[in-house]
């Protein structure tokens, strides 16, 4: 599966169900994520800067932290 969109904002928390939220313009969004990205997830700090990479499925493929 492909990028289909980008999602940038501030990482809120993850829970272990694999889901993420972050705060964006539009406020809190929550959505599903990879399973193999669980550990990156825990090593995010609540408030960095982050840009969601979300597939067909809708669900977070990648997770890029933006320079600066």
């Amino acid at each position: 599966t492909g990028i289909d969109r980008e999602i940038r904002g501030t990482f809120v928390e993850s829970r272990p169900s694999n889901q993420v939220t972050i705060r964006t313009s539009e406020g809190a969004q929550t959505f599903e994520v990879r399973p193999f990205l669980q550990k990156k997830l825990n090593d995010l700090a609540k408030g960095t800067r982050v840009i969601l990479l979300i597939d067909g499925e809708n669900k977070v493929t990648d997770i890029a932290i933006p320079p600066g």
